[in-house]
């Protein structure tokens, strides 16, 4: 059965989508802040990250990108 699911009013929350530079991530990111969320997505490598954000232009005063990798301490 295909059911629709109802929109959801996410104003004024926030998210920290990991991985959110590509693929799922990405496609979270957009449904988060499509319904009114702030977004903060993340992800290992600049250049996908700001293919990312452009890609998320429509909504670039409420999502925020930051690249780290989990497996470095030091940062």
């Amino acid at each position: 059965m295909n059911t629709p699911v109802p929109a959801l009013d996410l104003s004024g929350t926030r998210a920290v989508v990991v991985g959110g530079n590509s693929g799922i991530g990405l496609a979270t990111a957009g449904a988060l802040l499509s319904q009114g969320c702030l977004v903060r997505i993340t992800g290992r490598d600049p250049a996908t990250m700001d293919n990312a954000l452009a890609s998320l232009t429509p909504w670039s005063d409420a999502v925020t990108g930051q690249c780290f990798d989990i497996n470095d301490r030091v940062q």
